[in-house]
């Protein structure tokens, strides 16, 4: 005697339920890297103002992503220094996380590398176009006599190791 099993039809309200998921789960991840960004960011700054000597007086990180972070620095002895620093530490921590995972566990984790990609890729158009702008770190390197050929090709090498971390992700191709 065989019997069989009637499978039930697939329920069709709940046939787009697994994308928009993943799609809600994309967009808190990406709202979490910005604000790992910025904090990291700005970690930089207060980085370069205590190893200069400098007094930060406040460090402001909206969590809404359309406001920028701010790192106020009263009195700056060494403003160049402490205005670069947001742009270098944030691409270096990052960067100097992934070795670190590497040396320890022989692999990167994936949402590791993503991050370190939107951090480079993040700080990297910042530099390479910030210049633009009076309010920001690349403006005030301008006003501080920094040629903007600089700040172009160290945005845009930034963004450039970026892009090729984000290259090498395999959850983010579309090979199955």
């Amino acid at each position: 005697m065989t019997t069989t099993t009637a499978h039930a039809p697939p329920d069709r309200r709940l046939s787009h339920a697994r994308p928009i998921c993943r799609g809600l789960v994309a967009l808190v991840f990406l709202y979490a890297c910005w604000i790992g960004m910025e904090a990291v960011h700005e970690l930089g700054h207060v980085l370069n103002a205590w190893s200069s000597g400098a007094q930060v007086v406040n460090v402001s990180i909206p969590l809404r992503p359309w406001m920028t972070s701010q790192t106020i620095v009263d009195p700056n002895p060494n403003p160049r220094f402490v205005a670069q620093g947001g742009s270098t530490w944030g691409v270096a921590i990052p960067a100097l996380a992934c070795g670190l995972a590497y040396l320890i566990r022989r692999r990167v984790p994936e949402p590791l590398k993503f991050f370190t990609g939107f951090c480079l890729i993040a700080n990297g158009v910042y530099m390479a176009t910030g210049w633009a702008w009076r309010n920001t770190d690349a403006g005030d390197l301008v006003r501080m006599n920094v040629p903007r050929a600089v700040l172009i090709a160290y945005g845009v090498a930034s963004a450039a190791f970026g892009i090729a971390i984000w290259h090498r992700l395999r959850w983010l191709t579309w090979k199955k």
